[in-house]
């Protein structure tokens, strides 16, 4: 729950009303803990990898 709070910030930080699948896999670390998690929704969102930073 605490995550899902901290990524409504976020996006209100960022000046987000709406969120595309760009924005979502972009911030996905902040939703997400684990780094597979992320990848596998990046490629969920976008049909892609995104690159480890």
């Amino acid at each position: 729950m605490s995550e899902t709070l901290d990524w409504a910030r976020t996006l209100v930080v960022l000046g987000r009303d709406e969120i595309g699948d760009e924005d979502a896999a972009a911030t996905l670390h902040i939703l997400l803990k684990y780094q597979s998690d992320i990848e596998r929704a990046t490629k969920e969102l976008l049909g892609r990898s995104r690159p480890v930073a």
